[in-house]
């Protein structure tokens, strides 16, 4: 038995960082280890980030405002300059991607600069420890995968490709 999710809004909010956020909360039914069907209810905010087209989702029912100063930083930091923190991003992922490039039979020339400008933003999530972020390439070089940039205790943990 499949249950249908239910997702509404039940406030909004103007955060200083974020912009206009939404809490969204879904139900649904769920059973757990063969158990009998009981409601869940999720609650998260999300918003867009206008002009670069990115989704945001912080994953916390309290008000965004208890979203930690060290994200927030690292928040305002990548936003402050989103060119040099994709050029960070494809230096970091550029054997990779000349990886995958090669093995798709793909000629496409890759460098530094063009991988870079072809990375673009699409979500940062947001849970009490952690800020990720997911970022896509246009030129399909990872088969649809993404790029997922995490962030905790002050410093880029992880790098990698997700989905």
């Amino acid at each position: 038995m499949t249950e249908k999710l239910e997702s509404i809004v039940i406030s909004h909010c103007m955060d200083a960082d974020f912009g206009k956020l939404e809490l969204v909360e879904t139900r649904t039914k769920a059973a757990a280890s063969g158990g009998p069907w009981e409601p869940v209810v999720y609650r998260s905010w999300a918003g867009d980030l206008p002009g670069i087209g990115a989704k945001i989702s912080i994953d916390m029912e309290d008000d965004p405002s208890a979203v930690s100063e060290e994200i927030r930083i690292w928040f305002r930091r990548i936003m402050a300059d989103l060119d040099a923190f994709k050029r960070m991003v494809a230096a970091s992922e550029l054997k990779l991607a000349r990886e995958w490039a090669g093995s798709g039979d793909s000629d496409i020339s890759l460098d530094e600069d063009s991988f870079s400008k072809s990375l673009k933003v699409k979500e940062f999530s947001i849970d009490p420890k952690r800020l990720t972020v997911w970022l896509e390439e246009d030129a399909c070089i990872f088969a649809g995968h993404s790029i997922e940039v995490r962030i905790e205790n002050g410093k880029i943990a992880e790098i990698c490709l997700a989905g």
